[in-house]
């Protein structure tokens, strides 16, 4: 007789079924499984068969083929598992015991037991949206499953539970369906712990408010890494659908926890990463780093130090808020909406433009230093800004010169300019300034005749890009939602700022 059971494998976010076919016949006892699966799939066949005998199965001595069928897709992952084992068991008892609308994601032991899976809850969403009524996890994917609602969800620990669950030796009890509480992350560093630095404090906040990119120049020490350090503290929370597509990304890479992630991301990588651990790819076409910031912070420290083809690989990216990772085992679209905080040196020794030591580098050294940012990558770079060394007298001290805000009161400012944008672009599916297209931002950010003449003389003066244009209206239209009360135009004075934070730092 055939038997059948149902799974699922991922390309990507995306989850594609498998149908388990089981059939025996006679002849030489063998144990086979067909269908395109991957090296880690063929070796389930020990796993499944020692998992069922430590339930007390045995397979017959047939010639038993396995099918995941359809044959063309590659079958890669160790959540088929569970299917095939529970396929297995019923040609054993000769019974079809399991309902149509039953699914199963499982990664088995030796013993019998079912251990956790990477992409549990892109796999139950998937099974949920396809009409599945009953879907089994392992336990310890339970937690990370459990905030989808309106179906049945099982999570079990034994091979043996499911079993005895099919011939009516066992009940089990479905998840409850969890909640979502906001969540502000705790920051390593307050803003009031940082002394001086006035303009780079607004740039931050500026840049948390809209999702825009911003780059810190600056001499070693001048405090662009505590900087950056202290934006966790000041992002606004995640709402319910933001924190989905950022616990789906992790879930994949196996880095779910229990429940929604809450707090947005801040990745650091270090300058050694290499350009698949930064966008993404390998064996398995994993996210990268990139995509692991979704609706985060993606903070790059010493950009200078960076190999080129990986900064080359923002480009996308930070254009359209996915990277699509193409190799010949497949292509999959990744999201990345981003907020890329960068920070370097403005040469190699880092003391070009210190007002205490001199740069011992050649104009050959630091033209070779600052060639690895190319100017495609410069020009997605919202706000550039140079960061001076702090002054004596502010160290010294014993009080901030000016009142120090803190990072609440800065993120009660950017909470409400978030709030503003989510309202001014809910028809456009938008949720920040910083995602408007050129054609967007013509439509709905408003300005006033003076600011339009102003922005029109600097670019002609400074000979900026289109790009750089519609980036500078995009800074002036979050600042002026900055402000305490609404500002339905951008004025010359929310431009004139913009325009300040647009320094071209390859060429101070």
């Amino acid at each position: 007789m055939l038997i059948t059971t149902h799974t699922a494998t991922l390309q990507g976010l995306q989850a594609l079924p498998i149908e388990v076919e089981v059939d025996s016949t006679r002849g030489k006892p063998t144990f086979l499984v067909i269908g395109l699966a991957a090296k880690a799939v063929e070796e389930a066949r020990e796993r499944i068969t020692n998992a069922l005998g430590s339930c007390g199965v045995r397979l017959k001595a047939k010639r038993t083929v396995v099918n995941l069928a359809p044959a063309d897709v590659k079958k890669t992952g160790s959540q088929l598992e569970l299917a095939m084992a529970v396929a297995l068991w019923e040609m054993t008892v000769g019974k079809s015991l399991v309902d149509a609308g039953d699914i199963f994601f499982g990664e088995l032991a030796l013993d019998g037991g079912i251990r956790p899976i990477r992409g549990a809850l892109p796999l139950v969403t998937y099974a949920k949206n396809a009409g599945y009524k009953r879907i089994f996890v392992p336990a310890a994917n339970g937690g990370e499953v459990s905030v989808i609602d309106g179906v049945q969800i099982f999570a079990v620990e034994h091979l043996g539970q499911v079993l005895e669950f099919y011939e009516g030796k066992l009940k089990l009890s479905a998840l409850l369906p969890g909640g979502f509480c906001l969540t502000l992350a705790t920051p390593k560093t307050d803003f009031s712990h940082i002394i001086g630095q006035k303009v780079a404090k607004r740039c931050l906040e500026i840049a948390a408010a809209g999702a825009h990119n911003l780059l810190l120049c600056g001499v070693p020490g001048a405090g662009k890494s505590l900087l950056a350090a202290s934006v966790p503290g000041i992002l606004p929370p995640l709402t319910r659908e933001e924190a989905l597509e950022i616990t789906t990304i992790y879930s994949v890479c196996g880095l779910a926890g229990q429940g929604l992630i809450t707090t947005r991301p801040c990745r650091a990588p270090h300058h050694t990463i290499s350009s698949i651990g930064l966008a993404g790819g390998g064996a398995n076409l994993r996210p990268g780093e990139i995509s692991l910031s979704h609706h985060g912070v993606l903070f790059l420290d010493e950009l200078g130090e960076f190999r080129r083809d990986a900064l080359e690989i923002l480009r996308q990216p930070l254009e359209t808020g996915q990277i699509t990772i193409a190799r010949a085992s497949g292509s999959v679209v990744y999201p990345a909406r981003v907020t890329l905080i960068a920070a370097t040196n403005p040469c190699p020794c880092g003391f070009l433009g210190s007002k205490k030591r001199a740069c011992r580098c050649s104009q050959v050294e630091i033209e070779r230093y600052r060639r690895k940012l190319s100017g495609p990558v410069l020009d997605r770079l919202d706000m550039q800004i140079f960061v001076p060394e702090v002054e004596v007298r502010d160290l010294t001290a014993a009080r901030p010169p000016e009142a120090a805000e803190t990072s609440a009161d800065v993120r009660s400012r950017v909470c409400r300019a978030r709030a503003r944008q989510a309202e001014r672009y809910r028809p456009l599916g938008l949720a920040t300034t910083s995602e408007l297209s050129s054609h967007q931002v013509r439509e709905v950010v408003a300005m006033t005749s003076q600011a339009r003449d102003l922005l029109a003389r600097a670019v002609e003066r400074f000979q900026l890009s289109a790009r750089s244009y519609f980036k500078i209206i995009k800074v002036a239209r979050t600042i002026a939602d900055l402000a305490e009360e609404a500002v339905d135009e951008v004025t010359a004075e929310h431009i004139a700022e913009a325009l300040g934070y647009r320094q071209n730092v390859s060429e101070s």
